[in-house]
């Protein structure tokens, strides 16, 4: 399952965020996208879980929670992993 997570603060990385995720199970991919033109808006990033379970998981403990001082907003996604 893709998951999107934004508002991340400027210091998370895509290793970093990746860490958060295996909390709740099996991360496939963790990567952040537009990082350098969204540190005002808050960057973006998209991370795989092959369990929908663990990511749906994920998703409702993590959306809402602050990481890096900012809300961050976590939902599943229908976009797919660039490989």
């Amino acid at each position: 399952m893709n998951i999107v997570i934004s508002n991340l603060g400027n210091r998370i990385t895509s290793e970093s965020l990746g860490i958060v995720f295996a909390t709740y199970g099996k991360v496939r991919s963790a990567r952040i996208l537009n990082k350098e033109s969204a540190v005002q808006a808050g960057s973006v990033a998209l991370i795989e879980m092959p369990n929908e379970g663990e990511a749906m998981n994920a998703i409702n403990k993590l959306h809402g929670s602050v990481l890096d001082g900012k809300t961050i907003h976590v939902s599943h996604s229908l976009l797919t992993q660039p490989h």
